[in-house]
């Protein structure tokens, strides 16, 4: 039998291309910048329009994988690809957040499946991608029906979960995004973001003081 062509919901496609200028894209640069930082790497002029079928293949590859990550027997399995000198003491058992990152491609039946390319653990840009998407519907004027989030959540339920999550039972100000040196990162928009999202202070390694056990910056 002929198999559907697939698309990236060509009505919303269509439409989104129709209506794009460049204009438009250079007012959408501004945006995401405003308030935050300048962003130093290429934004994509447009979202990707994901059919529900996509959606669910991809929702289920991601699990899959934590399914097998969820292992009772997992970090014995796979301790030795991580050479001894990197390994930490006293980390958690599994990693707060995973991120994948899938290709698109197509099957011998030229239908639209992900292919693992990469996966991290640890939230990156998370609060950035919250920031592009409401950015992405607000200046091109996308349907309310769609959205980047799953599971019923939108953006104040998915901050509320990752401020939850980061913070746990800690005060915001005992949080913090560190890295070795924050104002040169590429992603600082990112770390600029998440701190106006959580409250929590962004810090440099330089930033962070010890006395005892504990550690402290300086407001």
């Amino acid at each position: 039998m002929p198999c559907r062509k697939p698309d990236m919901i060509s009505k919303y496609r269509n439409s989104f291309n129709a209506d794009f200028t460049a204009d438009k894209y250079q007012n959408f640069l501004k945006e995401l910048e405003i308030g935050f930082s300048e962003i130093p790497f290429r934004v994509a002029e447009t979202p990707l329009f994901i059919p529900a079928d996509l959606k669910d293949k991809l929702v289920e590859a991601g699990e899959e994988i934590i399914r097998l990550i969820k292992q009772p027997d997992f970090k014995a399995l796979t301790k030795d690809a991580i050479p001894a000198k990197w390994h930490v003491p006293g980390e958690n058992e599994h990693p707060h957040f995973l991120t994948f990152d899938f290709g698109i491609c197509k099957d011998e039946a030229g239908q639209l499946v992900p292919m693992l390319i990469e996966m991290q653990g640890f939230p990156s840009l998370y609060g950035f991608q919250a920031h592009l998407a409401r950015n992405y519907k607000e200046v091109y004027g996308l349907p309310d029906n769609l959205t980047p989030y799953f599971d019923g959540f939108n953006e104040e339920t998915y901050t509320s979960l990752l401020k939850e999550v980061i913070l746990g039972p800690y005060k915001p100000e005992e949080v913090a995004l560190m890295d070795v040196d924050v104002l040169q990162q590429k992603t600082l928009v990112d770390f600029l973001v998440t701190e106006k999202y959580l409250g929590i202070k962004i810090l440099s390694l330089t930033d962070i003081f010890k006395e005892g056990k504990s550690l402290f910056y300086l407001e």
